[in-house]
């Protein structure tokens, strides 16, 4: 999870797992949790029907072991990274909807605000303000005051939906998260949190803004090898956004 949260290149991290396999061969717990976030870089890398197969081979090791948790949970936040890159919100929003149903089911807080921050920014992708509106307040309210991850994720989707919907917080929200962030080394968030600054400003009508903290988020996320990613947040830049639904 540090190869994939951390500031390791997509590649070199990919590497470093691949030899953790070779020594944890036949430990199909050690193998699951590996490749579970094998599958989260393969897709950083475009590569997402490698991806999603060794998440699935994850999933199948848990299930067979027992581990319904993780195979629900764990593997559902994995493909919705998955879905999530690959354009595919509606998929994303099926698995995280199953992650946030186990969490809610045994009173998980922690991982419940980052399922459920993810879950919301699925569903403002299917421009489903309300109900993604919903779900960014049950991030806020699971989430931890030290958890800097969870407080930084329910923030950034909540900005954008301000933004949509004409609150006046939206910026300010945004702001937060990328402050949150900045005392981090992790290049994905850090980054996304720039991407979604730069959505709010550019719908309140601050392209210059908007296009400096854009860049900087595509910085981030080639510095990391995260190249689905950048490739992501340039066009979504680029494509026209309604303006307020009220």
């Amino acid at each position: 999870m540090a190869l994939f949260c951390g500031p390791t290149p997509v590649r070199e991290a990919l590497a470093l797992l691949r030899q953790l396999l070779i020594d944890h061969e036949g430990d199909r717990a050690s193998e699951a949790n590996i490749l579970v976030w094998m599958g989260a870089l393969e897709a950083m890398r475009g590569e997402f029907a490698t991806a999603r197969d060794a998440v699935g081979r994850a999933k199948r090791s848990y299930e067979d072991l027992g581990l319904t948790i993780a195979a629900v949970d764990l593997c559902g936040l994995v493909y919705g990274v998955i879905d999530m890159l690959d354009r595919k919100p509606e998929a994303a929003e099926r698995v995280l909807r199953d992650a946030c149903a186990i969490c809610q089911e045994l009173h998980q807080s922690a991982p419940l605000s980052q399922h459920a921050s993810e879950l919301a920014e699925a569903l403002y992708a299917q421009d489903r303000l309300a109900e993604a509106g919903e779900w960014a307040a049950v991030g806020r309210e699971h989430a931890d005051e030290e958890d800097i991850s969870a407080q930084a994720a329910w923030r950034s989707v909540a900005a954008k939906i301000s933004a949509r919907t004409g609150a006046p917080d939206a910026e300010q929200l945004a702001r937060e998260s990328v402050d949150l962030l900045a005392k981090t080394d992790a290049l994905n968030e850090r980054a996304r949190s720039l991407a979604d600054l730069g959505e709010v400003l550019r719908l309140a009508g601050r392209p210059e803004e908007a296009q400096a903290s854009v860049d900087e988020a595509v910085r981030l996320y080639k510095e990391k090898g995260n190249v689905a990613a950048a490739a992501l947040v340039t066009q979504r830049h680029e494509e026209p956004r309604s303006g307020l639904l009220v």
